[in-house]
């Protein structure tokens, strides 16, 4: 691989780091790490070590083909680079615990940070999971409902119309975008695109969005920061400007060996640990904390849909929009009302599903809920077939009975099935399907 002459020059000119080293480590092959869902963990992957800073993350010995796995297609578990996993360091140390907190992670899409947030959450708090742009979120809609949880929102608007919402979130995470130097080896088309101004135009972008994810923290709120580039324009100097602002840095009393402590936050080094190119810095904003109240007491009975697909009904609220149907928890439905006239709401809760005609279809999303019934129909498959189906294909049922089923594979939904007279219709979503052989 051939470095830009001006990134060599850059890599020289940070404080403490080991150019050549570096340069060496991103010619080799990446680590593989996955991040398992505690709510559905697989039982299947082999397991070479447990990354450090993570309690669900795992390193494994050889990269399989994740397309070709029914388990990953589950939501069992989410393929993500280690050394971003430790923001679960910041959530254990400096965010307060059992408390219901309202938390945003601003720039969301694919929504590998925002499975993590929504494992290490109170049941009781509410993530907000916003994505700008338009096409990346079928990937972040797609991601969250693999992971099955219900306290979600996910919205689609600029950081600035967050400022709307002054002194409203608990948590903010800006995973900022970047120039991405600490994933050149991962992805070749970073290199490609790398330049220095480049990186001040990331670097102006990033200052935006932290002015506007400033104003929406409350006071004794945690911003956590993170980027995967190298260079100090994207990291610490943004420190700075959030001082000027009221927010002070945090530190953590102990971390792994080779993660670098820099002047604000800790850097990730590919020749020092297992994982990428990663950098990430904590602040409080000035003042005192005093805790959300979420609680939103339900005023309506029960909906007939609910009763018949989500174990625990009476914790949720029956919703519709446009004729599709939706289950909130009551701490999304009281973040729910309170935004919905501000900013871009794209789901809320869980998509339960429509009505055409007569016929309810349930949502595909539905299928992966950890709220649904345990006594939903469903059908055993094998491992082939489950790649049929999750391709779109139909293979024999030897079943008479008729209605809607659940496609499980080792106990686990992949998505809904419709059986006539021993066949069945396959209503696994044409966008998801895989194409691999």
């Amino acid at each position: 691989m051939q470095f830009p002459s001006d990134f060599i020059a850059l890599l020289q000119n940070i404080r403490g780091i080991d150019a050549g080293a570096l340069l060496q480590a991103l010619q080799k092959e990446p680590p593989v790490s996955v991040r398992i869902n505690p709510a559905k963990p697989p039982t299947h992957l082999l397991f070479q070590e447990q990354v450090p800073w993570c309690r669900f993350g795992y390193y494994l010995d050889t990269r399989p083909v994740f397309t070709l796995d029914p388990f990953f297609h589950a939501g069992t578990y989410y393929v993500q680079e280690a050394s971003s996993m430790f923001i679960e360091q910041w959530w254990k140390h400096i965010v307060p615990q059992n408390y219901p907190l309202r938390v945003l992670d601003m720039c969301a899409a694919p929504g590998g940070k925002s499975t993590h947030l929504l494992s290490l959450m109170p049941k009781s708090s509410v993530l907000i999971c916003n994505e700008p742009i338009n096409d990346r979120h079928p990937a972040l809609h797609h991601n969250i409902a693999k992971w099955g949880h219900s306290q979600v929102i996910i919205t689609q608007n600029n950081p600035e119309d967050f400022e709307t919402l002054e002194a409203y979130f608990d948590v903010i995470l800006v995973d900022a975008p970047c120039s991405g130097e600490g994933m050149f080896r991962k992805d070749s088309d970073a290199v490609a695109h790398w330049s220095t101004e480049n990186v001040r135009y990331c670097a102006k972008r990033q200052t935006r969005i932290l002015h506007s994810a400033v104003k929406a923290l409350k006071p004794g709120g945690v911003l956590i920061y993170a980027t995967c580039t190298f260079n100090e324009t994207e990291n610490e100097a943004h420190a700075e400007a959030l001082y000027n602002m009221g927010l002070q840095a945090q530190n953590l009393t102990c971390v792994q060996d080779g993660i670098v402590s820099s002047t604000t936050g800790y850097r990730f080094y590919p020749h020092l640990i297992r994982g990428e190119g990663f950098y990430t810095a904590c602040f409080i904003k000035e003042g005192k904390w005093l805790p959300t109240e979420l609680n939103d007491n339900n005023t309506s009975p029960s909906h007939p849909i609910m009763e018949q697909y989500l174990s625990e009904p009476h914790t949720f609220s029956h919703h519709t929009q446009l004729n599709r149907h939706y289950a909130m928890p009551f701490s999304v439905r009281s973040v729910f009302n309170s935004i919905k006239n501000v900013l871009r709401v794209r789901l809320a809760g869980i998509p339960l599903g429509e009505y055409k005609g007569n016929t309810f279809i349930p949502a595909a999303q539905l299928a992966f809920s950890i709220h649904l019934r345990s006594d939903v129909p469903g059908i055993d498959v094998t491992s082939e077939e489950a790649l049929k189906f999750l391709r779109g294909e139909t293979f024999p049922i030897q079943s008479e009975i008729k209605g809607w089923h659940l496609v499980r594979y080792n106990g686990l939904a992949l998505g809904w099935a419709k059986l006539i007279n021993g066949r069945f219709n396959n209503y696994y979503p044409k966008p998801w399907r895989i194409r691999m052989r």
